[in-house]
């Protein structure tokens, strides 16, 4: 649909029937290559800031979990240290020495405003609760009360991890609609000063740390976590925000921890998508403003060879086109038309083989025939037969191409049918020395050839002799004449006349004889004459022979 409407923009499908329609098929090929090109680099840049952003989660993630587990190894060994304390075990086991465990600042509100704990619970072996700290004030409540989830499981764990060398029991808990970590650990006296002392029997002491916002927030600055949140209830927040699923110490999930992880990706792709759409931008402008140009010039050359082919058609040229071994490459339909023979017929043969020069001699049509012409040849004639046998008159302009390196690489050229022209002008020729009616020489020719033959006498010291017969009869009147330069030898005189010898015995200048005896050759030819006619044949008067002897 893409490569459909960029043809529409760059105007490419009013161009019917042009040369040019391979360069805007071209352009288009690269307009769909560059959208397709664009469309995957879109998907690869997507993909790598995908990747990116979930790098930088996953590696949050990591800090999260690292920040949990520190704070969960933080509340342990703290409620470690006060629990395995032999003083400890006598105040609080089998009674609770309110004096010296809260007044005494041990487990009273130095708890709260030194760690940060908010509750603090000391369990007796039945699950009760005789002990109890909210913030630094002792209250009387339970402790089953105030942490909703895992506190059963948590008690049972630190119960079996007891010990003078115990361990605490920690994990994710619920205190009033918030989460916190509780640790819980069995107070047991680290030595043995205390007699009789038991895990059955001993109590435990359970800290509670909840995670409020100023815990929240202190976290998110330790460990780079933006906008650091522990909720119980997911509520809606952008895709990309970070919710790992909080689990309690029941292995039951608690709520979600929530922040919105950095996004390296995101970001550099929004500082780079200006300057890419900006560079796709003007790409596009660029192309279609390619595909435009191109289209103005396909409609040029449309229209030039709609022009030429109007003007090959009407014309009698045929246009042709060889290669550098002048074997016929192209010809035009007009060959057809002149000739009658198929151009693929003529096809790969030789130029010289169809068509024969006439003016050979003044070298331009040998130089085509022999591939050496370097300039622009025209007015070259030559002759082709056509279909019927009929040769027909051509002159032939032909254009070489050279290649880059100087070389001849083609031949181009047209051919004009003149067999009409040709034939007009020599009929013309032939009526101007003719008489129309008997076809016989006229005075103009008498002329012409009297002049040539005294021409060639005085440059090459010969003489020449005129001859004229003039019979007049009840048909036609003809007149027969001969021209000879005086070489003494026998010749055959023009279009048909008598052979004579000529005698060198007139006298120079213009002469008039009684009678054709005067002259031997006369004498022979109104001999010849007589017997040729009959008796009705007369001699020619005195007016009728006439001669001129040059030297």
């Amino acid at each position: 649909m893409s490569i459909a409407l960029f043809r529409r923009i760059c105007g490419a499908e009013s161009v019917r029937g042009c040369g040019m329609r391979f360069g805007l098929r071209l352009v288009t090929s690269f307009a769909g290559l560059v959208i397709a090109g664009a469309v995957g680099l879109a998907a690869v840049v997507g993909l790598g800031t995908r990747e990116q952003d979930l790098a930088a989660s996953v590696a949050s993630a990591r800090l999260a979990a690292t920040a949990i587990q520190a704070r969960n190894a933080e509340i342990g060994r703290v409620v470690r240290d006060y629990a395995l304390w032999s003083e400890a075990y006598r105040n609080i086991y089998p009674t609770v020495n309110v004096e010296w465990v809260y007044d005494g600042a041990n487990y009273g509100s130095n708890i709260y405003e030194s760690l940060g704990y908010e509750y603090v619970f000391i369990i007796d072996a039945a699950g009760g609760t005789p002990y109890a700290v909210d913030r630094g004030e002792i209250v009387p409540v339970d402790a089953s009360e105030v942490i909703g989830h895992g506190l059963q499981r948590l008690l049972r764990q630190a119960r079996s991890r007891g010990g003078r060398d115990g361990q605490p029991a920690v994990g994710a808990v619920t205190v009033a609609g918030r989460p916190a970590l509780a640790a819980a650990v069995m107070v047991f006296p680290h030595d043995d000063t205390v007699a009789g002392a038991t895990t059955e029997t001993a109590p435990l002491l359970v800290f509670v740390d909840v995670l409020d916002e100023e815990v929240v927030r202190k976290i998110a600055a330790d460990y780079l976590l933006n906008d650091l949140e522990f909720e119980l209830v997911l509520s809606a927040r952008p895709g990309h925000w970070a919710s790992p699923p909080l689990v309690g110490a029941d292995d039951a999930q608690l709520g979600w921890l929530r922040w919105r992880p950095e996004r390296p990706g995101t970001v550099l792709l929004h500082a780079a998508l200006p300057w890419l759409g900006a560079a796709a931008a003007g790409l596009l402008l660029l192309i279609i403003l390619t595909g435009r140009s191109l289209r103005r010039a396909a409609v040029t050359v449309a229209a030039s060879e709609e022009r030429f082919r109007d003007v090959a058609t009407s014309s009698s040229d045929w246009i042709f086109e060889t290669d550098r071994e002048l074997r016929l490459t192209y010809v035009s339909g007009r060959f057809e038309e002149v000739t009658g023979i198929p151009a693929h017929a003529v096809l790969g043969r030789s130029l010289a083989a169809v068509v024969r020069p006439i003016d050979s001699a003044s070298g331009g049509c040998t130089s085509v025939t022999r591939g050496t012409a370097r300039a622009p040849l025209r007015d070259l004639r030559a002759t082709v037969r056509d279909a019927g046998g009929r040769q027909r008159t051509l002159r032939l302009a032909c254009l070489p191409i050279l290649a880059p390196d100087g070389r001849i690489d083609r031949f181009r050229g047209a051919a004009t049918d003149i067999t009409n022209e040709v034939e007009a002008k020599a009929r013309a020729e032939f009526l101007s020395l003719h008489d129309p009616l008997t076809g016989l020489p006229n005075r103009l020719m008498f002329a012409e050839r009297l002049a040539e033959v005294v021409a060639v006498a005085r440059v090459e010291a010969r003489s020449s002799a005129a001859f004229i017969s003039t019979s007049t009869s009840s048909r036609r009147s003809t007149t027969r004449w001969a021209i000879r330069s005086v070489t003494g030898s026998c010749a055959t005189s023009p279009h048909g006349c008598a052979p004579w010898c000529a005698a060198p015995t007139w006298s120079p200048g213009w002469a008039a004889t009684s009678s054709p005896s005067s002259c031997p050759a006369a004498a022979a030819w109104t001999r010849r004459r007589r017997s040729a006619v009959g008796p009705s044949w007369q001699s020619p008067s005195r007016s009728t022979w006439k001669g001129r002897l040059s030297t």
